[in-house]
């Protein structure tokens, strides 16, 4: 009502007894604008409605409300009327026959009746904290005021709706008002970030590095006053949160020690969605939302966005699995790493690195083998219509590319610049498949190979038959595998990239805060509000939908010379214990676990340890048994640089620290010996792995000083 309040005009002054405003939303790049026109007495009669069926609006103040809305009975939500128009100086042609309010436009010249410019409403902001403010902003949803979050409901015995569970029973209801509420939904994906980002900021916080002998009274000390040394980091803080770079920083690594361990990827695919063109979605979206066959499919995937998105990962994943996986269509996959995207906010799309078995690399095997390999599974042959009506059909619709501003860069040639496709479009004419220098071809943004195509296929996008008859959508399908690794660094950096963001500029923003505490919240808000966010993401968040998967699962090692970072106990665990306890830190691999392992272990590796053992219980005499992994993980650490002075040591310590047995973590460097002595000491003793890992680190390191030359030429 305050803002009906703002708007102060009497209805019964003016020459139009109706009273509109418009809602704007932001323009797009194209200079669109989403725009709806509100009926200011329906809101009024809307709210008088309230007063009588809702508990929670019985007490707003009605003095505004006019009398005329008493007599209505029902308003009837229309959630059609909103309209895509183009945002420009004529925009409120045809509405000159009502009271106008533009949200956010310049005060425009003419009569005070043809356009208004409505002032900022200064109240105070809603508590996002208050129990029942889900029914507060959705009373569409929740007309009564009943059977929100907090509603009191049986559940099963001992168990309580977290509230994750709340809103996937919401999104996933038959009843499909509550997942095509766009609003309803972005308020969700909100309280869920800042619940990732609370839960990053209390890692952060509780993080601590060294700190033995300290009490458990001093600990709380530091925690209560919020300690410089417990500030943590942005990693740490915006790691949980989905899409931020540092969550995607985390992944890079993960991705990376796959390549260190299993060598370049082979195949690098991607698969869009097609939503507008997928009968199966529309089917899918027809049946779960009681939809008439006169619905478009654009208006079906635009109302249910959650069902789109819900529908199109389980074609992925079936697809995936059975068909790449199972029946090995591309070659028997040894490993593979998969991203979920979302192109310009829009519909989602996967990227997919695959591994695949005894396949050839550039640079190893004979040019001859790997042109047979890539001619086997890729090409961008146009069918012939008649012989092949149906793959003529897909490669003419999906895999012809149009340049477009998205693709299109400007590349200095001499003193000038020249605009070329960043895909590499238009291919040149073949007679025969060819290889090429893959510096050259990065460094001149040009495939390391061509395939054999005549002048009609000169921007046909490589595609494998099998998969786009059974995909039925947009894909790309390269060959990667080449020896330097200089492909794969950027390939990795492509599939793990994220927005950019400048998290350390705004430290200095909010340094006025009163705590270290204060001051995450502050950034996190920042970073995120700067992150946009289309529906399709935002429903794979609140349904618990990651954005990556891979086949290996990947254990991170802290390889720091001590002393090293640790987890402290729980607050309220640590308020519970004697004041003058030592005992701060939640039992870790490093300094728990490995330390006190069997006998029958004591020749294993730290980097051993880690990949194919886990706890399993406390026997009876109290010591820690432990049982092999049914599958091994991969072992994951920060990779230093030898090549710089300031990272010398951390190298050389790291590998000693992985694959030199110890129990006290003191004795493996000895008194007055450098870190590179010691390492040369243990690397003579031919200690188990040692040499193995330090040639893959060396490749990989060396991949990425070739892709840095690369970018810097």
């Amino acid at each position: 009502m305050e803002t009906l309040n703002e708007v102060g005009i009497d209805s019964n002054h003016l020459p139009n007894p109706e009273l509109y405003i418009i809602i704007k939303g932001q323009p797009t790049k194209s200079n669109n604008v989403w725009r709806s026109l509100v009926d200011v007495n329906k809101i009024k009669a809307a709210l008088r409605k309230l007063k009588e069926i809702n508990w929670l609006y019985r007490n707003v103040d009605d003095d505004s409300i006019d009398e005329s809305s008493k007599n209505v009975i029902q308003v009837v939500s229309n959630t059609t009327c909103k309209v895509l128009e183009k945002a420009n100086d004529q925009d409120l042609e045809g509405l000159s026959a009502y009271t106008i309010r533009n949200l956010d436009s310049k005060i425009a010249t003419g009569s005070d009746i043809s356009q208004y410019k409505l002032m900022n409403v200064k109240e105070a902001p809603i508590d996002n904290r208050q129990e029942h403010l889900d029914l507060l902003c959705f009373p569409t949803l929740f007309p009564t005021g009943q059977y929100g979050e907090h509603h009191p409901r049986q559940s099963y015995p001992a168990q309580t709706l977290s509230f994750s569970e709340y809103i996937k029973s919401r999104l996933l209801n038959k009843d499909s008002r509550f997942r095509r509420n766009h609003s309803y939904c972005l308020h969700y994906y909100g309280l869920k970030i800042n619940k990732a980002l609370k839960t990053g900021i209390y890692n952060s916080l509780k993080t601590s590095r060294g700190n033995v002998g300290q009490t458990v009274a001093e600990i709380l000390e530091k925690i209560n006053v919020l300690d410089e040394e417990f500030e943590g980091n942005l990693s740490t803080m915006l790691a949980p949160i989905q899409g931020t770079n540092q969550y995607w920083f985390h992944v890079k690594g993960e991705v990376k020690a796959m390549i260190a361990e299993y060598g370049s990827p082979t195949l690098f695919l991607t698969l869009s969605c097609a939503e507008y063109d997928s009968a199966d979605i529309a089917q899918y979206l027809r049946k779960v939302n009681n939809a008439p066959q006169s619905y478009s499919i654009s208006r079906l995937c635009t109302e249910d966005p959650v069902s789109v998105s819900r529908q199109f990962s389980y074609k992925f994943k079936d697809f995936f699995n059975i068909v790449i996986l199972q029946r090995g269509v591309l070659g028997e996959v040894e490993q593979y790493y998969v991203k979920k995207e979302y192109q310009m906010h829009g519909a989602p799309h996967y990227h997919i690195l695959l591994w695949i078995e005894n396949a050839p690399v550039v640079g190893i095997v004979r040019p001859e083998e790997v042109c047979s390999f890539i001619q086997d599974r890729i090409t961008c042959h146009i069918p012939d219509s008649n012989t092949s009506p149906d793959l003529n059909f897909l490669v003419t619709k999906y895999q012809m590319h149009k340049c477009s501003k998205y693709c299109k860069r400007n590349i200095k040639v001499g003193k000038t610049y020249v605009s070329r496709c960043r895909f590499d479009f238009p291919r040149p004419v073949r007679d025969s498949i060819c290889i090429n220098d893959v510096e050259n071809s990065l460094k001149s943004c040009n495939n390391i190979y061509y395939l054999k195509r005549n002048e009609k296929e000169v921007r046909v996008n490589d595609y494998n038959p099998l998969l786009l008859k059974l995909w039925r959508a947009n894909m790309d399908l390269q060959y990667i595998a080449e020896r330097s690794l200089s492909l794969t660094e950027y390939v990795t950096r492509y599939v793990t990239k994220a927005e950019k963001s400048h998290a350390q500029d705004l430290w200095d923003e909010v340094s006025s805060c009163d705590n270290i505490d204060s001051r995450l919240w502050k950034i996190g808000q920042k970073l995120l509000r700067a992150k946009e966010v289309g529906l399709y993401e935002a429903s794979d968040l609140l349904l618990g939908e990651s954005l990556y998967m891979k086949s290996v699962t990947v254990q991170y090692v802290d390889v720091y010379l001590p002393p090293k970072s640790r987890k402290i106990k729980n607050y309220l665990y640590l308020t519970k214990m004697d004041r003058s306890s030592k005992d701060i830190f939640n039992p870790s691999i490093i300094e728990d676990f490995y330390p006190a392992r069997p006998n029958n272990m004591e020749d294993v590796s730290l980097y051993e340890f880690v990949a194919n053992y886990k706890f399993d219980k406390t026997g009876e005499n109290g010591e820690r048994e432990y049982k092999l992994r049914s599958k091994p993980v991969l072992p994951n650490h920060r990779k230093f640089n030898p090549m710089q002075e300031a990272e010398r040591d951390d190298f050389y310590y790291s590998l000693i620290f992985l694959f030199v047995p110890f129990r006290d973590e003191s004795t493996l460097v000895m008194e007055g010996e450098t870190m590179e002595e010691a390492f040369r000491r243990h690397r003579e003793a031919s200690i188990r792995g040692i040499e193995n890992h330090f040639n893959k680190l060396q490749k990989l390191l060396e991949a990425e000083r070739n892709w840095k030359k690369i970018v810097d030429a």
